[in-house]
């Protein structure tokens, strides 16, 4: 997930997007793609950037306490793990460390798994995440094996 500006861009293909039209490609049913669960982890941060609010004042307003604002020099990011289905989505994850292996299962055992319940309760899932290193280690595949759960690559 990122920020975009009003500026004319060219337009980036989404992961959600890129997932879709593989759906596509592959002839999936709206059914079959509604058994696909997504994850994803991102940064936000949630002050303002350099490019605050613009003020009109007039002339000898410039430094009037009204008009001012504090800001923060170096904004500390929050990384924010969420997943969501077709029509519904689970609790969002905040993470307050390095994503490695070990802390990505613990995430996928507390936040994925009461989700996968959630959602689809018996029936089966297709789970998608990306291919960072913690979602690829060897670990983290036998984990979903252990856990019985079919991952999108």
């Amino acid at each position: 997930m990122s920020y975009s500006s009003c500026q004319d861009t060219p337009k980036q293909q989404t992961t959600s997007e890129a997932s879709y039209l593989g759906y596509r490609k592959n002839n999936w049913s709206v059914a079959q793609c509604s058994k696909v669960l997504f994850s994803d982890e991102s940064n936000f941060c949630i002050s303002f950037g350099n490019q605050g609010p613009r003020v009109w004042r007039k002339n000898g307003e410039a430094h009037d306490a009204q008009y001012l604002k504090s800001s923060v020099k170096f904004p500390q990011p929050v990384l924010i793990w969420g997943v969501m289905q077709s029509a519904d989505v689970g609790p969002l994850c905040f993470i307050k460390s390095r994503v490695i292996a070990a802390a990505y299962q613990e995430i996928l055992e507390h936040f994925m798994l009461p989700s996968a319940d959630k959602l689809y309760g018996e029936a089966d899932f297709i789970f998608q995440q990306d291919l960072a290193p913690a979602h690829a280690a060897k670990s983290t595949k036998t984990w979903f094996n252990d856990h019985g759960i079919t991952v999108l690559d």
